[in-house]
């Protein structure tokens, strides 16, 4: 029997056995990884709150026009520049009151620990603060872009967080509260296309600062921090999410009709509208020093990577409104995500594709990092991610979602 088996090249038990146990190793990883990675950002989120206290950085204040009557950042003097009727108005500054826009309950606490919360998270109103910050606008500080992008930013109303800085008079705050006046401040200020990527704009700025003071720490003790710690910088370290926790891939592309633009990033369009990603992956492609190194491990054989076929499918109707952004990112996945509360379980067969849309490669690979940034903090628990959206081309592209570009007014349909 046991050679007739063999004649029908029926594999043994253990080898039939071997997908399956693949599969357990695999979610074993999944889990730890996601205990880890959870364990670390909650470490650097405290310690981020003990390096904006000493650096005399407040909790961050929120603007725009889907925070309604509750936006804490209210544009100021857009007067006339006095050159007549028709002329650009002119930007003078911001001033910030604290109401009860922050979703973190961590720094919800610090607020009014440092006696400007005026949350009223007590009661069924929210209570705004008497206390009014100002900054000018030559006091204003974008963490990304430049200074005239950032003004249409918050001039448009659009997601806009700021990190106001008080420096050493945030020892002496309650004495500075007293006075009631405005008090003037500079501000770090980030800019997002939603509310959801705003979020995770805030949390990416406070790991940064918090793991530079690590570094700091460990090298004052004496040890290496790339010896210690799991990742250096921020994006390496949701590069592991994306490696070990949903098993990611993110691969970029052009929408220029022209091959030589095209074959500079990593995904092909022929003749008939099929997407393919060609084997070897280029390396210098990804920004991210730890999935620059995955690519030269895993993907430098010849081969196809990634297939798409446009006829009969989505990618046909929907590669107009991609070709309206000059870069694009498919950024496929195996894990399974619970679209309700982003609950883990497992992995899938086939890879579902997100698709982010920006007319800036540095943008576009800003946009990838805080999408990450958010599905790692969502599934750890560490926020509340809301809805996710859907998997599949025409979901992840088509459906407006929590993580969608902010168009002033809610999506009428649910993701």
């Amino acid at each position: 029997m046991n050679g007739s088996r063999r004649e029908n090249h029926e594999p043994p038990t253990s080898e039939r056995k071997a997908p399956g146990a693949r599969r357990l190793r695999a979610e074993q990883t999944q889990r730890s990884a996601r205990r880890a990675l959870r364990d670390e950002l909650a470490a650097l989120h405290q310690l981020s709150l003990e390096v904006m206290h000493e650096r005399g950085i407040l909790p961050p204040l929120y603007g725009g026009a889907h925070l309604g009557p509750q936006s804490e950042c209210r544009v100021i003097g857009l007067d006339r520049d006095g050159s007549g009727p028709g002329e650009p108005q002119r930007f003078l500054g911001l001033a910030l009151q604290p109401a009860n826009a922050e979703p973190n309950a961590e720094l919800a606490i610090a607020r009014d620990l440092l006696g400007y919360g005026g949350t009223g998270r007590t009661g069924p109103h929210f209570a705004r603060s008497k206390v009014t910050l100002y900054a000018a606008w030559e006091a204003l500080s974008p963490l990304y872009g430049s200074s005239d992008a950032m003004i249409e930013h918050v001039c448009q109303g659009r997601p806009v967080a700021v990190f106001p800085l008080l420096g050493a008079d945030l020892k002496r705050l309650a004495a500075v509260w007293a006075g009631r006046a405005p008090i003037p401040c500079r501000g770090l200020v980030l800019c997002a296309e939603s509310p959801a990527l705003l979020e995770a704009a805030v949390w990416d700025y406070r790991l940064c600062i918090a793991l530079d003071r690590e570094c700091q720490i460990i090298a004052e003790e004496g040890a290496v921090p790339a010896e210690t710690l799991p990742a250096m910088s921020v994006p390496d370290l949701i590069a592991y999410h994306d490696l070990l926790v949903v098993r990611a891939m993110r691969l970029y592309g052009s929408t220029s009709p022209l091959y030589a633009q095209q074959a500079q990033l990593d995904i092909l369009r022929d003749d008939a509208g099929d997407l393919r990603a060609p084997l070897p992956l280029k390396p210098d492609v990804e920004p991210v020093k730890l999935l620059f190194n995955e690519r030269l491990r895993r993907y430098a054989h010849d081969g196809t990577l990634l297939y798409l076929r446009a006829e009969g499918t989505p990618l046909a109707t929907f590669w107009p409104q991609i070709r309206a952004s000059r870069y694009f990112c498919i950024r496929s996945m195996y894990a399974l995500i619970d679209s309700d509360d982003w609950r883990i379980t497992g992995y899938r067969e086939r890879p579902g594709l997100d698709w982010l849309l920006a007319d800036d490669l540095d943008r576009l690979y800003r946009l990838v990092h805080l999408y990450s940034l958010h599905e790692c903090l969502a599934v750890a628990g560490l926020i509340d991610g809301g809805k996710r959206p859907g998997d599949g081309f025409y979901d992840a592209l088509a459906v407006s979602g929590p993580l969608a570009p902010w168009t002033g007014q809610e999506p009428d349909h649910e993701p």
